[in-house]
């Protein structure tokens, strides 16, 4: 008997709650499985869908029929991470399971909402014997293509010695084995859920317990699904690791009413070099602009100043031929006393690709009170630069040509709407500006200030 990794027969799931389906397509746009929404930024699906390598995902995609312009509940997702529970292992025994980051954070609504998994080993679904599976793939197993239409079918939990006689070995803890008289998952279900309507403090809703697996390619048999409960500690660890964490809490960039506000901006040297603080001790600029051995360095804000007590340059900065690795973090004697005069702006960690690029800017007509909003898009950089590096055209309007000074993103960390930095100015050439990429480094600074 051949035995596929993959709702034959089954029923439309179009009129079923399924806020947390999702479709997942190559980069050609090739449909090649199913995922379920856990986080506002994973995807939980099966192992063996990554060697399809996916990079689109769909959510609230009931027809995969629709075209984008007339599927206005339909929004998509490029893939920016794929993370597998053991990668390389034997798919067959088990640990098929994996997670899929992506590129943006999904804004939650009826359309749009995640599945429950519980991460409490008091709960046992070991005695839940009937559950739902919901796909795209095929609805028999002589059909030659995938359905259009979402679909679910109801089963039930199988004996293991039932998969072991029809797919020729036994399931252990980690696979469910379930299958229905009535049809089966088939190719094409594949990483999609397996799920039941549980009551858990009081609260009822659809639990995914199993991820579909693989079974006979007939698809008319039983079927083996991940058992969820053996990794949902491991998902909940995953997910948390590859958050956007923030490298210092304590930050900010705006005062009460939505002001923005520079309050993490330091000047050196006589405010030849601007710098950003990112802790409450240390601030970062370039290390190309810090050549000579300086003593008694001073980091002024606008209404305080500090002592350096020691500069740190990335151990692989070079000024030639090219500049590489183009930072430097800058330990303060004290700790600062946070007010609203002076904070640290939000640097996080884990970060995601920016979707916009900003920066908080004096302009040259004095008559304009407050920061202007300077919006930048990236360009192709006139020659070599950097791998960690990224060019922007430069502004004829506003000041902005201090060594150090900060580049930044909008977007929400923690359920808070902040400036996050992600770039700072290393040098110019001609008429674009030359940014060390923050993200680079965000490792190499999170082990540094914690030393």
């Amino acid at each position: 008997m051949e035995i596929s990794f993959k709702v034959s027969g089954g029923e439309d799931a179009q009129y079923y709650f399924t806020p947390w389906m999702a479709s997942i397509y190559d980069s050609k746009r090739t449909f090649i499985g199913g995922g379920t929404l856990i986080h506002k930024r994973f995807i939980l699906t099966a192992a063996h869908v990554l060697s399809k390598n996916p990079k689109i995902v769909r959510l609230g995609e009931k027809d995969r029929r629709c075209i984008n312009t007339k599927c206005d509940k339909v929004t998509e997702y490029s893939v920016d991470k794929v993370i597998a529970y053991k990668p390389g292992s034997d798919l067959w025994h088990g640990n098929d399971i994996a997670l899929l980051r992506l590129n943006a954070n999904v804004e939650y609504n009826e359309d749009r909402l995640p599945i429950c998994i519980i991460v409490d080993d008091a709960v046992n679904f070991a005695n839940v014997n009937k559950f739902r599976a919901f796909g795209w793939g095929k609805t028999n197993g002589s059909a030659t293509h995938m359905s259009d239409i979402l679909k679910t079918i109801n089963l039930v939990r199988k004996n293991p010695n039932e998969c072991e006689q029809s797919m020729g070995f036994l399931a252990g803890d980690s696979l469910i084995c379930a299958g229905s008289e009535n049809g089966d998952t088939c190719q094409g279900d594949s990483g999609g859920p397996l799920a039941v309507e549980y009551n858990y403090e009081g609260n009822t809703s659809y639990t995914q317990i199993g991820i579909v697996s693989f079974g006979p390619n007939s698809c008319n048999s039983n079927s083996l699904y991940t058992n969820i409960s053996i990794y949902n500690h491991w998902i909940a660890e995953t997910v948390h690791a590859n958050e956007e964490q923030l490298l210092f809490e304590n930050c900010g960039s705006h005062w009460s009413g939505g002001i923005a506000v520079r309050l993490w901006e330091l000047f050196f040297l006589k405010r030849t070099v601007a710098g950003t603080l990112i802790t409450d001790q240390f601030a970062v600029t370039v290390a190309s602009a810090l050549q000579t051995k300086f003593t008694n360095i001073k980091a002024k804000s606008r209404y305080s100043e500090y002592d350096v007590v020691e500069i740190i340059k990335h151990p692989e900065f070079s000024n030639s031929p090219i500049i590489q690795n183009d930072i430097a973090l800058l330990k303060l004697k004290r700790k600062i006393q946070i007010s609203y005069l002076v904070k640290p702006i939000c640097l996080a960690v884990n970060s995601f690709p920016p979707k916009t690029f900003t920066a908080l800017l004096y302009a040259y007509d004095r008559k304009k009170l407050g920061l202007q909003t300077k919006h930048f898009n990236t360009i192709t950089c006139s020659s070599t630069v950097d791998s960690n590096q990224f060019c922007v055209d430069k502004p004829h309007d506003l000041e902005y040509d201090l060594p150090g000074s900060a580049l930044l993103t909008y977007n929400e960390i923690k359920n808070v709407n902040n400036y996050l930095l992600i770039g700072i100015i290393s040098h110019f050439r001609d008429s674009e500006i030359v940014f060390t990429d923050i993200r680079s480094y965000a490792e190499w600074i999170s082990k540094t200030v914690k030393i």
